[in-house]
């Protein structure tokens, strides 16, 4: 008996997290769109499954089959839309008022013209919810300080201060309807304006690592450049917090802004150099694996556990139990594995811009990593060849994610990644190096020097780039980022189809893309 191909060879867990995204998905458009947009949605796909369920035999088979599959990916899916649903309704429904209030209150984060302040305690607050005013009212969540009597130098981390200022509290949407992933995601709440701020003369740990990440600053900044210092220490920790607007904007246009937000390519080059040391001190491989595991995980609780180190932190931690365990590494469960502990955690990790490009980026390296360096070792040499598919995946993955969040894309911005990157890793690891080195011999602060040097060809490499006239706007929806999804999938080496059945699909598919760029005033940008 014959038996029929397989189209997809997707995971069961590769299911879970696609279901779980959508859920928290559609747990969004509530906010976004109502509530019975939603509802005809939900009805729809109900109506559609029923309809496919009592027609199909497959897809009834299929069901009978995977029950406990079909039954756990319907709970995540309604798992996503709950968590949402419940992390934006907790702040909708606090209500505060937005009157001008003293306060006390914890630095802690130091932006180029901001303090963020933290643990806000208001001495007379009115509450729209009680309807009367409270004493030592805690204002929950952060909040950017903007101060009106002094400078955000003016202060660090873990400073206790009192301020007079008027809340001015974030939309859960912004202005184009978007859900705000500072608020679900960050708890940013608001900003206060020409805030009076002062010193209590009490200072408070923030955080266990806040004195390391602070020494690390101001050494960093005494031996470099302030431009090189800020791209070094944001590289090292993924706070962008000082760096100036003219290398925020050129690092956007170059395509290289993925460098500054601590992602895989920072915990690779950790591991990879973490690795050689325990190698070279021939350390056995499980004590090798617990010790990699221990220092990636303090690495990610220094840098805050943002959702890019998290995925990270989570697949390099599936390859060393893949090693130990002797068993093969599969990139896709990996990557599914770490979306669904993280979106467990918290739902709003979905519009973190750092999470969508992480998860963009590995997803297209797990799609067409393999297929493309096998094509480019034909003509080019086996590390220039990896080196360059990763670079191309990479720009793919997120390319329809940077164009709608930055509105361009520079045409030579995968050439500037293929030089950049590698100096940015080489620049990474010498900077560990000099920065260990240190703290066995403080007075050698002259390898910092040699480390300026690859940051301050970085700095010169992308303003090159975005001063240059190779520069493409463009707008994305959400209709045209699907329909890319859709045809990376069929393209990849998960998809099983016929070649001639792909390149039907792939035509139709592509027709429509294109002429969905010439209507892009029609369909509003989402």
């Amino acid at each position: 008996m014959k038996t029929k191909e397989k189209w997809l060879n997707f995971r069961p867990i590769v299911i879970c997290a696609l279901l779980l995204c959508l859920g928290v998905f559609v747990g969004s458009l509530i906010f976004t769109q109502g509530f019975s947009f939603v509802y005809l949605v939900l009805e729809s796909l109900i109506i559609l499954t029923f309809v496919a369920v009592v027609k199909f035999k497959a897809v009834l088979s299929y069901f009978g089959k995977h029950f406990l599959l079909v039954s756990f990916g319907v709970l995540m899916f309604i798992f996503g839309m709950l968590s949402f649903i419940i992390n934006a309704t907790s702040y909708i429904n606090k209500e505060y008022s937005t009157q001008v209030i003293s306060a006390t209150a914890t630095v802690t984060k130091i932006g180029k013209t901001y303090i963020l302040i933290d643990n806000v305690k208001a001495d007379s607050f009115y509450s729209n919810t009680s309807g009367k005013y409270e004493t030592d009212y805690l204002v929950s969540g952060s909040y950017y300080c903007y101060v009106a009597n002094g400078e955000p130098f003016d202060f660090k981390i873990g400073d206790n201060i009192t301020f007079n200022g008027k809340i001015d509290f974030f939309e859960i949407t912004n202005d184009n309807n978007e859900i705000n992933s500072g608020v679900v995601y960050n708890h940013i709440y608001g900003r206060i304006y020409n805030a009076s701020v002062y010193k209590t003369g009490a200072i408070s740990k923030t955080d266990l690592f806040m004195n390391l990440r602070n020494n690390v600053n101001s050494v960093l900044h005494d031996n470099m450049s302030n431009d090189s210092a800020s791209v070094a220490y944001s590289m090292l920790f993924g706070d962008k917090g000082e760096l100036s607007d003219e290398i925020i904007e050129d690092f956007k246009t170059t395509g290289v802004m993925h460098l500054l937000a601590v992602s895989g390519l920072h915990i690779g080059f950790l591991v990879a150099l973490i690795s050689v040391a325990l190698k070279t001190m021939k350390v056995k491989p499980k004590v090798r694996a617990g010790i990699i595991f221990a220092l990636c995980f303090i690495y990610a609780w220094i840098c805050g556990f943002t959702p890019s180190v998290v995925r990270a932190m989570i697949m390099t931690v599936t390859i060393l139990m893949a090693g130990i365990g002797r068993k093969q590494y599969d990139m896709l469960n990996a990557l599914s594995f770490s979306i669904i502990l993280i979106l467990i955690a918290n739902s709003g990790a979905l519009f973190h811009l750092g999470f969508q490009l992480s998860v963009l980026s590995v997803l297209y390296i797990s799609f067409f990593g393999i297929i493309l360096k096998k094509w480019l070792s034909k003509i080019l040499p086996s590390g220039i060849a990896s080196a360059l598919s990763v670079t191309l995946c990479t720009q793919l993955g997120t390319l329809p994610v940077l164009i709608k969040i930055y509105g361009s894309y520079s045409a030579i911005s995968i050439l500037a990644n293929l030089i950049i990157v590698p100096v940015a890793s080489l620049a990474f690891e010498i900077l560990v190096a000099s920065l260990l080195v240190l703290i066995i011999v403080p007075s050698i602060s002259l390898v910092l020097e040699f480390s300026q040097l690859f940051y301050d060809f970085i700095i010169f490499v992308a303003k090159l780039v975005a001063d240059s006239k190779f520069l493409t706007n463009l707008t994305f929806n959400w209709l045209q980022f699907i329909i890319l999804a859709i045809c990376a999938t069929l393209l990849s080496q998960y998809a099983f189809l016929k070649r001639k059945t792909k390149l039907i699909i792939l035509l139709v598919l592509l027709i429509t893309l294109l002429s969905l760029f010439g209507v892009n005033l029609i369909i509003p940008s989402i």
